[in-house]
């Protein structure tokens, strides 16, 4: 269950920058801030998919069976 909350949070976090940049993409000329907040929802996205990949791994948590099983 822990495990779930942490990536529902990490996806949280990634909607809150991609949010964020919208505003900086519009409004404002300079581009270091959209870069920030894009590179944060890259790592965000880059860590939900590893935290899901090593709990699969140890069996922390099961993935559905696929239909055709």
């Amino acid at each position: 269950m822990v495990i779930k909350i942490v990536i529902i949070g990490v996806v949280l976090a990634v909607l809150i920058n991609l949010a964020l940049a919208l505003p900086t993409l519009l409004k404002q000329p300079d581009k270091s801030l959209l870069t920030r907040y894009l590179g944060r929802r890259l790592f965000g996205s880059a860590l939900v998919l590893l935290i899901i990949f090593i709990a699969i791994a140890l069996g922390l948590i099961t993935p559905n069976p696929a239909p055709w099983h």
